[in-house]
């Protein structure tokens, strides 16, 4: 199983790069681990099932993200 902590930094690409702060990590009967990601921008959140947390899926781990402002 794989090590995720609150506070944990993901980015998925697609037609722009999304940086995801893991928010939440809930245990649910018979299902599993959910892991509750929010934006980094704080515009959205999206619940995966700690599976679908890699690259087969579209996320990749990162250690730090900077952030622009203007």
């Amino acid at each position: 199983m794989k090590a995720v902590s609150l506070g944990d930094l993901y980015q998925s690409n697609g037609r722009s790069r999304t940086v995801w702060s893991v928010d939440s990590i809930i245990d649910v009967p018979k299902s599993g681990t959910m892991v509750r990601l929010a934006k980094i921008d704080g515009y959205g959140s999206v619940t995966v099932h700690l599976s679908q947390l890699g690259v087969g899926s579209g996320f990749t781990k990162i250690d730090e993200v900077l952030i622009q402002t203007r």
